[in-house]
């Protein structure tokens, strides 16, 4: 079925991009596994709303940063509640830059713009604005007469598939006449609240891109991921024009729906697994501690892995925490993920000596499967070179 594309304008998030290329040398000595609560860049107290991007790829959720951008994301609940953002479309991915969507509808066999309400004053200013870190979900802007204003948003969005950190700042550009402008900064409203959701982002930043702007007539789909569309197909396309195009709606990356969720939070696992006078103890119930039974299995990992606090582990449950191996160059770090758990961000870190600790800045993280018991099969992927250095998982929760 082809795309009977509607005349578009180029309305899209115009930003100075900066890739910079990391090595990383990695030979593995030893696991050493660290589960602890620390303090993020941002406050958790009152981000207690989550809701889940149903893509084609696999679902993100992502837990919405109320307490530092609350206009911004009552808009994008606006959007959310309302249905507006079914069935739209991720129109822009530049690997290890951005995933962007928001801004267009898929109608029949039509893109359209999704109606959007009125601009919302940026927030990117707030004292304890989030960075535009990995994971981070952010506002897109308008963009018209080489001026991107930061007080311009409206319905469009993008993932940070990297950390993005010179976007927390106006950003200046030259414009193809010349002239100099600003962009930004760009408000972040969001993080992406797990493991496995994170993989689906990596997945939608690595397909592969076309620039389909003379067919769907805007600059807005010059770097536009599809699935299951090469590069002969493209080839096909460019010789052919757009009456030729072999591009369907089942190339499209869709964001079928974005809805709220009802999450499980570390505090009500605890609830759920410990007596109230556990509750009272922080020594028997804390994240860091698993005093019944003693087997040195931090509570927080086994909330991450879906394991029964109150039991002692067992063979099967082992199982589930995280096993290292080395394969091909890489280290292939594998663990459980409990697939209900939103308020648990998993890092990866590496060092040299198990005293300076540094995040792995952009790892490769991967599903691989559902075990017995419904949870993610999770599997961190980081080259292995050079010189030695241990591997870890931080866990962060409230």
């Amino acid at each position: 079925m082809r795309i009977d594309p509607q005349a578009l304008v180029g309305v899209f998030m115009r930003v100075h991009i900066e890739v910079l290329y990391h090595s990383m040398r990695i030979r593995f000595l030893g696991l050493f596994l660290t589960a602890f609560a620390v303090t993020s860049g941002f406050s958790l107290a009152t981000d207690n709303t989550y809701v889940r991007f149903e893509t084609v790829l696999g679902n993100i959720d992502v837990q919405m940063l109320t307490d530092e951008a609350p206009n911004t994301v009552a808009n994008f609940m606006t959007y959310v509640n309302s249905g507006a953002y079914n069935a739209t479309l991720i129109h822009r991915a530049i690997p290890s830059f951005v995933i962007q969507g928001g801004t267009y509808s898929l109608s029949g066999n039509s893109i359209n713009f999704i109606t959007a309400n009125a601009p919302i004053a940026s927030e990117a200013g707030n004292s304890n604005h989030a960075s535009s870190l990995q994971g981070t979900l952010s506002m897109a802007l308008l963009s018209g007469e080489g001026i991107d204003s930061p007080d311009s948003a409206t319905d469009g969005w993008f993932f940070n598939l990297v950390d993005n950190t010179f976007l927390d700042t106006a950003q200046s550009n030259t414009a193809t006449d010349g002239t100099t402008y600003l962009s930004g900064p760009f408000t972040v409203f969001g993080r992406v609240a797990n493991a496995s959701s994170l993989a689906v982002m990596q997945a939608l930043g690595n397909l592969s891109t076309f620039d389909f702007s003379s067919l769907l007539e805007s600059g807005a789909f010059t770097n536009m991921p599809v699935i299951n569309y090469t590069s002969a197909d493209y080839a096909y396309y460019s010789s052919n024009g757009t009456t030729g195009s072999p591009l369907s709606i089942d190339n499209l990356t869709l964001v079928n729906a974005i809805v709220p969720l009802q999450v499980q939070h570390f505090s009500d696992w605890q609830t759920a697994n410990f007596s109230q006078a556990q509750l009272n103890d922080p020594t028997q119930s804390g994240p860091t501690v698993s005093a019944f039974p003693s087997d040195g299995v931090p509570n927080l990992l086994k909330y991450l892995c879906n394991i029964n606090p109150g039991t002692p582990i067992t063979a099967a449950e082992r199982g589930n925490l995280p096993a290292l191996t080395v394969s091909g160059g890489f280290l292939l770090l594998k663990f459980h993920e409990n697939p209900a758990l939103l308020d648990m961000t998993v890092n990866v870190q590496t060092s040299p000596d198990l005293q300076t600790w540094t995040k792995v800045t952009s790892p490769t993280i991967v599903q691989i499967g559902t075990d017995s018991n419904n949870n993610y099969i999770m599997q961190v992927e980081v080259p292995q070179s050079g010189t030695q250095q241990y591997i870890q998982l931080n866990l962060t929760q409230p």
